[in-house]
Order: C-alpha cells, then sequence, then structure tokens
C-alpha cells in the first residue's frame, strides 16, 4: 500500500523510493562503494537531508570523515566489477 504522503524530495526516505542505485563517494580518496541506505538511516534517519547525512559518514580505507551520497555513478578511472560494483586489486 502506497505511503499517504511521499518522502521529502533530498531525504534518505526518498532515495530509497526512487528505487535507484544509491552510491557513497568518499571526498578525500574518491573511494566508493553502494550504500546500504537501512544502515545509514539507523545512524541518522529516514527524514535526514542527504547531504547532511553524507557529512557524517566515515571512509574505511583513508579515514576521512565526509562523503557525498549520490545516484549517479562515479567515475573515477578504476575498473570495477559489472556484477558487485567493487574496484578490482
Amino acid at each position: 500500500m502506497p505511503a499517504k504522503h511521499p518522502p521529502p524530495v533530498g531525504t534518505l526516505a526518498f532515495l530509497a523510493e526512487c528505487g535507484k542505485t544509491v552510491y557513497v563517494v568518499c571526498n578525500h580518496c574518491n573511494r566508493f562503494v553502494v550504500a546500504q541506505l537501512e544502515e545509514i538511516a539507523k545512524r541518522v534517519g529516514w527524514r535526514s537531508n542527504v547531504q547532511d547525512a553524507g557529512k557524517r559518514l566515515r571512509c574505511k580505507e583513508c579515514k576521512y570523515v565526509g562523503a557525498k551520497i549520490t545516484v549517479e555513478r562515479p567515475q573515477v578511472g578504476q575498473r570495477v566489477c559489472p556484477r558487485c560494483l567493487r574496484p578490482y586489486d
């Protein structure tokens, strides 16, 4: 059953309802992963602004705090597996 009120544009709930693949890109080293929206929403809430939520995320590789959450697939120059979108080593 659809929600009575659609979520506000620019929130994590809106991205989840879009059905698109969502990426998290580190602002320091440009590492990217497919976002686990449920895990992010547990920490900041579904109504949280996407930009504010990204500022609180920490990169697992360089430990930098601050990321961009986007639906556009990043073009970083690394080859990635087409199935799981992880960079090849």
